[in-house]
């Protein structure tokens, strides 16, 4: 009875830690909520605004208009979901589009956190861990400010998180979830392509944490070939679930370029043309300053930067000591890297960048904290 009692003693006080960072979220995003969206990258935000201000009232087609590049006014990027989603929230309720644009982005911040609380207790097997994970996600910072600014930025987050959450739960069996998984991902894929790309090489490791180690055994025993014939049917999943949103977003893509090539003004912006600036050089990789900057930008998310270097010390040294969530720490550690590493030049110019992969840093602090808490048969 006491041990069942210190356990709901302490659900109780993850739930309430969760609750008070959710009223965090709503207390801070009020700072500065009807200033102009001037501040931070006013460019990227203002050029947001615009598609969606010419989305009003109008059908959701391939070309539209983003009045920035001359006639005839059309530089499709992203598929726009989060300015259509912007703009009807503006035309049905009536509100201003700059509160629009704040408030959808708000209420996709505080909607990711349902996908990281199912992640988070799939990994640990604890709903008391899965809430703290919560509470770490939504007390962050960094969120905080990108989570009411007029960006695609959150609306991403949500979509590329739904998908890994239900990917996880379709890898038990469920068509419903894979289903779910295949819709977040078709629409993650349209809304950024880069930011789902993290999710998608997440969702890859947790298909490798299920049956790697199955395949594994087969290939040494009977052949890659053999196992191959046998494990067929583990593979319907991440076929359909990736395949499909991987094919809708080269599409999308392929449309947007050749509408791009239509427009004088905006035919050097298509994604051949652009493969070098989103991506970065060699010499970007190995220049130290490069990732002397991104580390002085990733411990500034954290916020002050020695106790964000104390708490990630404090993270890997809990993990190495207890041998709980190693591999799991390692994979958000790798996770997070994975972005810089790939889309160098895009994390080094842009500081909202981090939007789509600081989750699994934070991810990695709560292993830390999860494997001192965890108990003794928790896995690995």
């Amino acid at each position: 009875m006491r041990a069942e009692w210190r356990i709901s003693r302490t659900a109780l006080l993850a739930s309430a830690l969760a609750a008070l960072a959710l009223l965090l979220v709503g207390v801070r995003s009020r700072v500065g909520w009807s200033d102009p969206i001037t501040d931070a990258h006013a460019w990227r935000q203002t050029q947001t605004a615009l598609t969606a201000y010419y989305l009003v009232g109008q059908p959701l087609r391939p070309a539209y208009e983003t009045p920035m590049m001359g006639p005839p006014w059309v530089v499709p990027m992203e598929f726009p979901v989060y300015q259509w989603l912007v703009a009807r929230s503006s035309e049905w309720f009536g509100w201003s589009l700059v509160s629009a644009g704040r408030l959808v982005s708000l209420l996709s911040f505080a909607a990711a956190a349902f996908p990281v609380g199912l992640i988070a207790r799939r990994m640990t097997g604890s709903g008391t861990h899965a809430l703290a994970a919560v509470s770490l996600f939504l007390a962050s910072s960094f969120y905080g400010f990108w989570g009411r600014s007029f960006m695609i930025e959150a609306t991403a987050l949500l979509l590329g998180l739904g998908f890994l959450a239900a990917f996880v739960r379709a890898l038990d069996g469920s068509r419903v979830w894979a289903a779910v998984a295949l819709v977040a991902g078709i629409l993650a894929g349209l809304a950024k392509v880069t930011t789902f790309s993290l999710f998608l090489a997440a969702a890859g490791l947790f298909w490798i944490g299920r049956h790697g180690r199955e395949w594994w055994v087969r290939a040494r025993q009977l052949g890659p070939r053999q196992a191959l014939i046998l494990g067929w049917r583990d593979l319907w999943l991440p076929l359909w679930v990736w395949g499909l949103p991987l094919a809708t977003a080269s599409a999308w893509v392929a449309i947007s370029d050749r509408i791009k090539l239509g427009n004088p003004f905006s035919a050097t912006l298509v994604s051949r043309a652009t493969a070098a600036w989103n991506f970065g050089s060699w010499d970007q990789r190995l220049d130290p300053m490069t990732w002397r900057l991104m580390a002085g930008r990733i411990l500034a998310a954290l916020g002050d930067r020695p106790t964000a270097v104390a708490v990630l010390g404090v993270a890997a040294l809990a993990v190495a000591w207890t041998g709980r969530f190693r591999w799991s720490f390692a994979g958000c550690l790798g996770l997070f890297a994975l972005g810089p590493l790939i889309f160098t030049n895009l994390y080094y110019v842009h500081d909202y960048y981090y939007c789509a992969n600081l989750v699994f840093l934070l991810g990695a602090i709560w292993l830390g904290a999860a494997s001192l808490l965890a108990s003794p048969r928790a896995g690995v």
